[in-house]
């Protein structure tokens, strides 16, 4: 029977059977954009070429379950759900967390930027089209063309400033490790901190009114003899509590 080698990044797992390889794939703890090898040391392959590899029978000695193989054929709904979540996590682990990953520390869990950021600029919007029309319907000899200009100089700044949060909305990370607090924020103006989870003294939720509303607002975090603060976050709670259980695990 013919055993491979599982490559993600720097870990190596196995070797696993392909039929064990088939069921990880389809439970999602195999990606198909992993690599394989019948030699721990490689040379790596995609998985449509594994079929035509041979294992190296002095690398068995070396066994690494680290996919955590087999898994159920017909996993449950709970099952299923864990795996899904587990994939999505490493699709969306950013850049700046990955490269602050130290060996065998793990995402455990990924906030996000709220979708609040949007709503002054988008309700701005529809007023300077308002205003914009207001000032010259009346104008001569080309009513069209001076909405058209004053338009452009009210709602062109709102769109560029729509832009920069957008970047900013989609280029922030905010993630809990089996060892810290990773945040970056903003775009123009970054800001880029981490917290080890032994060196945090107390943590607390600041929101007002709106942010209960929305499920958002941001964390104060007691360091030492210093506060930072992670803002703009989505369900903070949820952050929290997802802290509290690596603290204390």
């Amino acid at each position: 029977m013919s055993l491979y080698f599982v490559k993600r990044g720097s870990k190596v797992g196995g070797p696993f059977s392909l039929e064990k390889i088939e069921s990880a794939i389809q439970a999602k703890k195999i990606l198909l954009d992993d690599l394989f090898s019948s030699d721990r040391e490689g040379p790596w392959h995609n998985y449509a070429e594994i079929k035509n590899l041979s294992v190296n029978k002095s690398n068995l000695d070396e066994e690494d379950d680290f996919l955590e193989i087999p898994t159920p054929k017909n996993p449950t709904p709970k099952n299923r759900l864990k795996n899904k979540k587990a994939n999505q996590t490493d699709v969306l682990v950013g850049k700046y967390v990955q490269e602050s990953l130290g060996p065998n520390e793990k995402v455990r869990y990924l906030g996000k930027m709220h979708w609040r950021v949007f709503i002054f600029p988008l309700m701005l919007l529809p007023f300077e089209l308002l205003m914009s029309f207001a000032s010259t319907h009346n104008m001569r000899p080309s009513p069209v063309l001076s909405f058209l200009f004053v338009a452009s100089l009210l709602v062109l700044p709102t769109l560029l400033l729509l832009l920069v949060i957008f970047i900013a909305y989609r280029t922030s990370e905010y993630a809990v490790t089996s060892r810290k607090v990773v945040v970056k924020q903003g775009f123009i103006k970054r800001g880029a901190f981490e917290l080890q989870l032994d060196k945090i003294d107390a943590m607390a939720i600041e929101q007002g009114l709106i942010d209960r509303l929305l499920n958002s607002g941001a964390i104060g975090v007691s360091v030492a003899t210093e506060k930072v603060h992670i803002y703009r976050l989505a369900n903070p709670m949820e952050f929290k509590r997802a802290v509290e259980k690596e603290m204390h695990s």
